[in-house]
């Protein structure tokens, strides 16, 4: 018999968000596993969504705080940092250039556990993909480019950019 252990934690406890859920198959598992796991449903503002049971989806962010998000991290201080498009047009070489899109903090100033307050962290990035926060630093994926952004007045604000990994081309 095959063994499935699940391990659960918030990422941010104060937000109750980021649950990490980490599979831990045993060495003699096949590498595929498949397993029937309970779950439960809710629906929030018309959109059905299905998670483990004992785990719950909220709304924590609106319209009002992120228009397009893409995907996002958390930065040291537990603030959510959200890769925000500013729409996409064809082709992307030529879209790319125009540098449309931006990185945005929502912060919960209430500590009410919903996001209350966003900031533009770094602006004027072309179409961006991926992001991570590692040692005071936002590090965003725009291909063929890997971009590495810091704030050297800390105001929040991450002013100085570098390109970081050159890819050279998108194919």
């Amino acid at each position: 018999l095959n063994h499935l252990r699940l391990l659960f934690s918030t990422a941010n406890r104060r937000h109750a968000l980021g649950i990490l859920i980490c599979a831990v198959v045993s060495a003699d598992s096949p590498a595929i596993c498949h397993a029937q796991l309970a779950t439960n449903s809710q629906q929030i503002d018309g959109i059905q969504f299905t998670s483990l049971a004992g785990t719950s989806i909220q709304k924590v962010a609106g319209d009002d705080l992120v228009k397009w998000p893409v995907i996002v991290d958390w930065d040291g201080e537990g603030h959510l940092l959200v890769v925000e498009s500013g729409g996409v047009a064809s082709p992307i070489v030529d879209h790319n250039k125009s540098a449309v899109h931006r990185i945005v903090r929502l912060r919960d100033t209430d500590l009410d556990g919903k996001f209350d307050k966003r900031d533009v962290a770094v602006d004027k990035l072309p179409f961006t993909e991926g992001v991570l926060f590692h040692e005071d630093c936002i590090y965003a994926c725009a291909p063929p480019n890997i971009w590495k952004f810091s704030d050297r007045n800390q105001d929040g604000f991450f002013e100085d950019r570098e390109v970081w990994f050159d890819g050279q081309t998108i194919t």
